[in-house]
């Protein structure tokens, strides 16, 4: 016999074994009411904890389950069903569950996954009772384990999901009753307990809140039984929100595995407590990777969605109206806006659809403004909105309005993130361009919503199709509402007239508008009486004149009025009050300003400004400032940039009330009527204004400075100097203005001019590599004034490829271009890029601002928007690009592919299917559960293959084996080129194919004998060179980098523009024609995170 002290180290594990050998053994299967003698086994007998720790444990749990019930949002009908789940009812409901089943056509699930959680929670309970008297406790295991598995039956992959959690978390939860006495002999270990507690409920929580994800999946209790309706489109959103919980879960889980740790090793009070810190260092651990999820998901959709930002907006709006105090209130009272608005939801509402209509400048965008604000102080709703712009593309079809409701839904209803992000990762475009896509996206999303209301206003800015399109769909979606879900979405349509019958509208009249418009005025008339002095207040009354006038039109006393502010004096302010003077029609007011505008300017100023209005109305996308600023100084004489010229007032200095400057920079004018009389009036002849602007972006892009060859120094001089201002608009529009801007005649000064500068052009830009495009009859008819040109082949091809790369689908900057202004592009971005990295002055810094902005690492596509709106960062910009590049993304965080990406659907597909077990071939990830069948007369074999990791089953061994390397990972086919891996023989010869006729390798020598690069094959030097440029690729050539860093200035710039100009070996002359399309040395050493100034060659911080 061997004693062992109480000190001893080795005690702990002693008792342990005592207790084991001691106790006696007992059947552990606990499931289905099958008596197995749990409830028979004896207590075993302990000195009973005091009343104070019972109070403190019971404390413990019922703050708990308080914590629980806050974050579920668990209704008092259903909590009162949890406190009548017993054990025995739950084991009822489990046979009940299983009698539907075989009833049904849906096939059996393997609900003996359910048996290891019964049985080992089961223990749990029993060994807490010992020390806790709280009968709710064992309520908030088996009542929550009801409702998941009653709403989880209703969709065969989220019921299977959830019994593999439970079979997995049982298996993980220790059989306590073994261990009973330990408890009782170490107080301290009581406490895991409770954190086995905690696990169950965030367990349950984790599952309850996903579920209710209501619309998609409404759950309600009615008595004993469980009312579902499910809506198709919850599957998906199902799948994507489980998936983004097994982090937690898995958390949780780990949570598990370490109160089993502790329970089935005896450990000392000091080593719990080391446990226990650990335990809440994971916790901490497990926040932050949940916000830095999050965070990431959250950027990318944001970038994919590129939504307008409706917010800003709609701030300016609620500045505009603050002048008048509750504005809008009659709209507000109106009977058929109150049956709309219904902040309870209580009652049905007959008619969701509702259109506010009036006449052009009625305020109808400020009352829109008003109902948003009104309907955002209705608690528990999700409110999204959107303001309609004509000309702009982001505001003025249903993509933009699309994009933009989603982002504010998403904002409201963050457990929609998985989904999105999942939707991102799949699409391959950088930005959200598929109507179905969106459509498909709102309807889940919408779907998932209790209260939406949804305002659009401006739908007459849209194009006819454009609108049509717009109110329609949302028509649709509600009209296609169950009754239940009815009640639950309201939307309001706004614009100049009710343009779709049955649907109630408001009228927007003189009548309606008085009261918002008579304070409007009257503040105006004591501004303006603030400036000139008091006036006689009957002959000059200014607010009742304006008032009559107006009639209900806010964008005529609001024009009015600051032209009248705008006189220069008394005597000129009563000569414009006269009735004689005063207009009447809001044309005569447009006429008033621009009158104004240009008799008070010189005439060389008019000219400019005429000019720069031409611009404003006909560009082809919203202009900023400083893009003005930068064409207005063009000289194309003396082909230069020179800022001598530029306008020295501000926008609303030179054209008063005419034009708005946004947040943005961007230039608009105050109005759609503004744009409509500008027009009419002849004001602004847009073919002269696409002329100037096709003139101006040909000349410009034809400078000097523009030239392929032109060396980095004077790049970079040029950048400094603001010679680029202008260049991302030229670049992307000059094709666009070309076309419009041709004059109709076949001859005269100005088309002969405007051929001369393009044949200028195309011939200073054709590039040797460019790839013939079919031209078509469109193209052709367009250019067909330049029919004499002897350039017209080129002329053809620059046009045809610059509609392909501007289209939806155009995938620049490639070398088949017909144009080298991609690597124009390409090259002096690179140097306005390494200059951020540069140290400015403040005073340099607001110049260069004043010229590019702050976002100068910009898209090369110029097709996207980002091509001009550029990003801070160049991680922003990188990402950006990766996803043009390789666009299919892997939706599970932490994988690589995640960042890096695929090159199509399929094998994204491939990917998923074989590193995440997530088969996305035939849209399920989950298998479908056995159906019944009906016998057939042909012979099927029979699937007696079976995995023991899944529910699959094959017919051949073979498939099987190739089946089981999906578990374990093994990749047993390795190609003979590049040595990469795969699991499928097929797969590996399809890869090795791929190898074949490739020239271009990323690969070269070093001069210690080794070699650079991973060995990836390309079949063009663009693509090559595309890959080089990628952050994979500038890891590849970065020991290059390192060897000529280390070697000095001098060998680097005997090497030239080339950085390849040293390689030896078969690759060398590839590698020589792909440099040629990479930045010089200099600028591609920033581009690698490496520090030119250092000797020692060491990478930046």
């Amino acid at each position: 016999m061997v004693k062992f002290t109480r000190g001893s180290p080795l005690s702990d594990v002693v008792i342990s074994k005592l207790l084991s050998i001691l106790s006696s053994p007992k059947d552990e299967g606990c499931v289905y009411g099958r008596s197995t003698g749990c409830d028979q086994l004896p207590r075993i007998a302990s000195t009973p904890p005091t009343p104070a720790y019972q109070d403190t444990i019971r404390d413990t749990f019922k703050a708990s389950i308080m914590r629980f019930k806050r974050a579920t949002g668990i209704t008092e009908i259903e909590e009162a069903d949890f406190k009548t789940t017993s054990l025995d009812e739950l084991h009822k409901f489990i046979r009940s569950m299983q009698g539907e089943q075989e009833q049904s056509n849906e096939g059996l699930q393997n609900m003996n996954r359910l048996d290891s959680f019964l049985t080992s929670v089961t223990q749990y309970t029993m060994v807490t009772g010992d020390f806790l008297v709280f009968s709710d406790f064992e309520y908030f295991i088996w009542g929550p384990v009801k409702y998941v598995l009653r709403v989880a039956s209703a969709l065969p992959d989220a019921y299977n999901s959830i019994l593999d959690a439970y079979q997995e978390i049982g298996e993980l939860i220790p059989r306590l009753l073994t261990s009973r006495q330990l408890f009782t002999m170490r107080p301290f270990l009581r406490e895991i307990l409770t954190l086995m507690y905690d696990d169950i409920m965030d367990f349950h929580c984790a599952a309850i809140r996903l579920f209710k994800q209501r619309r998609g999946f409404l759950v309600t209790i009615v008595s004993d039984n469980y009312e579902l309706t499910q809506n198709t489109d919850w599957k998906k959103l199902f799948r994507a929100s489980w998936r983004s919980k097994l982090p937690e879960i898995d958390y949780i889980k780990q949570n598990m595995r370490r109160n089993r740790r502790v329970v089935e090793n005896p450990i000392t009070l000091a080593e719990f407590e080391e446990i226990q810190n650990h335990r809440q260092t994971a916790m901490n651990a497990s926040g932050r990777e949940k916000i830095a999820r999050d965070d990431q998901c959250q950027a990318m959709v944001r970038q994919w969605l590129s939504a307008f930002p409706c917010d800003e907006e709609q701030d300016r709006h609620r500045n505009t109206r603050s002048i008048c105090p509750d504005s809008g209130r009659w709209l507000l009272d109106h009977e058929n806006f109150q049956k709309w608005f219904d902040p309870d939801f209580l009652t049905f509402c007959p008619s969701p659809l509702l259109w506010l209509a009036g006449i052009p400048g009625a305020g109808k965008t400020i009352l829109a403004s008003v109902v948003v604000d009104a309907v955002k102080s209705v608690n528990d709703s999700t409110v999204a909105f959107f303001f309609c712009k004509y000309g702009d593309k982001l505001r003025n079809a249903f993509i933009g309005v699309a994009r933009s409701l989603l982002a504010q839904v998403l904002a409201q209803n963050p457990h929609l993130l998985p989904y999105f992000y999942e939707q991102a990762s799949l699409s391959k475009d950088t930005i959200l361009t598929s109507n179905a896509t969106a459509k498909e996206m709102l309807r889940t999303a919408l779907d998932s919503c209790t209260k939406t209301y949804l305002i659009i206003d401006g739908l007459d800015e849209c194009g006819r199709h454009d609108g049509k399109e717009i109110v329609s769909w949302f028509q649709n979606l509600i009209e296609d509402l169950s009754s239940e879900q009815m009640n639950s979405i309201r939307c309001l349509f706004v614009s100049q007239d009710d343009a779709a019958c049955g649907i109630p509208s408001i009228k927007v009249t003189a009548l309606e508008n008085r009261g918002d418009l008579s304070y409007f005025v009257s503040v105006w008339h004591k501004q303006i009486e603030a400036k000139f002095g008091e006036l006689r207040s009957k002959e000059y009354h200014i607010a009742n004149i304006l008032l009559a006038r107006a009639q209900g039109m806010f964008i005529f006393a609001e024009l009015m009025a600051k032209y009248l502010e705008d006189q220069p004096h008394r005597a000129s302010l009563l000569e414009e009050l006269g009735p004689e003077r005063f207009p009447v029609k809001l044309d005569t007011v447009y006429s008033r300003i621009i009158q104004r505008v240009f008799d008070s300017r010189g005439s060389n100023l008019a000219i400019h400004m005429r000019q720069v209005l031409g611009w404003i109305v006909c560009a082809k996308r919203p202009l900023r400032w400083r893009e003005i600023q930068g064409a207005i100084c063009i000289d194309m004489e003396q082909q230069l940039v020179d800022y001598d010229k530029q306008l020295l007032d501000s926008p609303k200095g030179l054209f008063a009330a005419l034009v708005e400057m946004q947040a943005d920079g961007t230039v608009e004018l105050v109005h759609g009527t503004a744009r409509e009389y500008l027009v009419e009036t002849k004001t602004v002849q847009a073919e002269d204004a696409n002329y100037s602007l096709s003139m101006l972006c040909l000349a410009y892009l034809a400078f000097p400075q523009f030239d392929q060859h032109r060396n980095d120094d004077d790049i970079a001089v040029d950048i400094r100097n603001g010679s680029h201002a202008f260049y991302d608009y030229a670049s992307a529009c000059w094709a666009m203005h070309l076309q419009s801007g041709i004059p109709e005649t076949e001859s005269g000064d100005r088309l002969n001019q405007l051929q001369e500068t393009l044949e200028a052009f195309v011939e200073l830009h054709s590039s040797s590599s460019a790839k013939p495009l079919q031209i078509s009859q469109k193209v052709k008819g367009t250019l067909a004034p330049m029919h004499k040109s002897e350039s017209l082949r080129k002329i053809l091809q620059a046009v045809a490829w610059h509609r392909k790369q501007t289209g939806t689908h155009g995938h620049g900057p490639t070398a088949d271009d017909a144009l080298d202004l991609w690597q124009i592009t390409e090259k002096s971005r690179a140097i306005l890029e390494y200059m951020s990295s540069q140290s400015f002055s403040n005073s340099e810094m607001r110049e260069m601002n004043q010229f590019y902005g702050s976002n100068w690492f910009k898209c090369p596509r110029i097709n996207c928007c980002f091509y001009h709106q550029g990003f801070s960062t160049l991680n922003q910009r990188q990402l950006h690009v990766s996803k043009h590049e390789r666009p299919f993304l892997c939706f599970v965080i932490g994988c690589h592919m995640a960042s890096f990406g695929c090159t199509t659907d399929n094998e994204l597909k491939g990917h998923l299917f074989e590193y995440h077990g997530i088969d996305m071939f035939d849209d399920t990830e989950f298998p479908d559960p056995p159906k019944r069948q009906r016998p057939d007369k042909q012979t099927i074999s029979e699937a007696k293959f079976h995995c023991d990791q899944c529910p699959k089953t094959f017919t051949r061994r073979h498939n099987l084996n190739t089946h089981l390397r999906t578990h374990t990972g093994q990749r047993p086919y390795e190609c003979a080129v590049c040595g990469a891996d795969f699991t499928r023989k097929f797969e590996r010869d399809r890869h090795e194919q791929g190898h074949q006729n490739r020239e271009y390798m990323c690969q070269g020598n070093l001069k210690d004998g080794s070699t650079w690069g991973c060995k990836a094959s390309f079949t063009r030097t663009d693509t090559l060179a595309t890959h080089l440029k990628s952050r994979t690729g500038r890891n590849c050539i970065q020991p290059l980098m390192l060897e000529r860093l280390q070697e000095g200035t001098e060998q680097n710039e005997a090497g030239g523009q080339n950085i390849f100009t040293n390689q030896s070996g078969s690759n060398s002359e590839a590698l020589l024609a792909v440099g040629k399309l990479l930045p010089s040395f200099e600028v591609f050493l920033h581009l690698c995170g490496l520090d030119k100034s250092s000797s020692t060659a060491k990478a930046m911080p």
